[in-house]
């Protein structure tokens, strides 16, 4: 499976935030925060899907 399919399967499954995004990935890249991860994968998937950004909301 593609990254951009993972993406796409971990957020289909509702509001996930960067850092937890990240986290799924943090043995495919070093140097990068989760938060940092997360937001680059999102974005990303929002430009391989034609979508538009979006932040999350943040956690409370």
């Amino acid at each position: 499976m593609e990254i951009i399919e993972e993406v796409e399967a971990i957020l289909g499954y509702g509001d996930t935030c960067n850092h937890c995004l990240g986290r799924f990935f943090g043995k495919r890249s070093f140097g990068l925060t989760n938060d940092e991860r997360g937001r680059s994968l999102r974005i990303a998937h929002e430009i391989a899907t034609n979508r538009p950004h979006e932040e999350p909301a943040p956690e409370s």
